[in-house]
């Protein structure tokens, strides 16, 4: 079995292969099944990425007319949720000199616009649509074939993924561009992020910005604002920023907690710790230019959290003014002069702090 491993901050982890990847394959098994009319019990093929998978293959069956297996899907050291699930094909002859390609039980059903996929089509992604056609025809490319995939524990396992806010219902996905699953990275969460941004701008032209859960059930229970609008950044501000614009969004609101987006007035767009920290001295200076009070900045720049050092913030126009700082900083970021955004800040403890005009 062939094997292929990444280091990342100093760990070696294994690769892993898509859905998609995991049907090619269940799909070629299940040609060769018929074509030869034997069990096989392993299958290879070779990924968009270069690099050749194998795997066992399961529950196999055939008769002169269709053959059957599954394959198990193996996403390496990458925490995804698919991973263990086994995905089926059954590949059998038609009339029709064509390889028709249909999603069954466990294959979720794409419901709005800005996929890769039609509205009411089953979420075979095209890359992976492709991945499964050249694997049944490098085995039977005279023949006319139908090619179902299915996912028997998909309905159930897509509840923990991103299918339902992205308008995918009753199953999981078979994605895939490069055919091959690295251990999660940031492009990996980056791209999951833009694909939500997609989605949502095929309905609206406003989105509301968070950070993660906190400013997400902010925005909800405080704010009263539609969760459908919600796209979490995560730490990578600068990028999504980028995207937002670049998909032409109307308009914004970025809500954040006081502690996250501390850093962005001093032009740090990705606000992980281990790129920056820099929150209470972001936020002592601003307070001691705004208030000329060097004993409450002192106070503020020794504090252990942003939580503490805002009980010495007790002018509220400080926080419209800060703010507002936030706001330049994403123009100056984004290199624009003109759009409709509005900077909301917020604590755990005080609740709305101040927000743009």
């Amino acid at each position: 079995m062939n094997e292929y491993y990444q280091t990342i901050n100093g760990k070696k982890l294994k690769l892993g292969f898509t859905t998609g990847t995991a049907a090619a394959l269940a799909a070629k098994a299940a040609a060769r099944m018929l074509k030869n009319q034997q069990i096989i019990t392993e299958i290879a093929l070779i990924t968009p990425a270069g690099m050749e998978m194998n795997t066992r293959v399961f529950d196999q069956k055939f008769t002169a007319q269709y053959a059957e297996c599954s394959v198990v899907k193996d996403a390496g050291d990458d925490p995804d949720v698919t991973n263990g699930l086994k995905v089926h094909c059954k590949v059998s002859y038609q009339k029709t000199n064509q390889i028709e390609i249909i999603g069954g039980h466990g294959i979720g059903k794409v419901t709005k616009k800005g996929l890769s996929v039609a509205v009411g089509e089953k979420a075979i992604n095209p890359q992976p649509k492709k991945m499964i056609k050249e694997a049944v025809a490098s085995i039977l490319d005279d023949k006319g074939l139908c090619v179902k995939i299915w996912v028997p524990q998909g309905k159930e396992i897509a509840k923990k993924t991103f299918n339902q806010k992205l308008g995918i219902v009753d199953g999981i996905s078979i994605l895939g561009t490069t055919g091959i699953v690295k251990p999660m990275s940031q492009a990996a969460i980056i791209e999951t992020i833009i694909l939500e941004l997609k989605v949502l701008r095929e309905q609206s032209a406003t989105v509301i910005l968070t950070f993660g859960n906190y400013g997400k059930d902010f925005v909800i229970h405080s704010l009263n604002l539609p969760e459908k609008n919600i796209i979490s950044m995560s730490n990578y501000c600068g990028e999504i920023l980028k995207q937002v614009i670049q998909l032409d969004f109307q308009s914004a609101i970025l809500v954040g907690h006081i502690g996250k987006i501390v850093k962005l007035a001093g032009s740090i767009f990705n606000t992980h710790s281990s790129i920056a920290d820099a929150r209470l001295e972001i936020l002592a200076s601003h307070f001691g230019y705004f208030s000329g009070d060097m004993e409450r900045m002192k106070k503020i720049f020794t504090s252990n959290t942003t939580e503490e050092a805002i009980e010495y913030i007790e002018d509220s126009q400080f926080f419209h003014y800060f703010a507002q700082v936030i706001h330049n900083k994403i123009f100056d970021f984004l290199k624009i002069k003109h759009w409709n955004l509005k900077v909301m800040i917020f604590s755990q403890s005080r609740g709305l702090l101040g927000e743009t005009s």
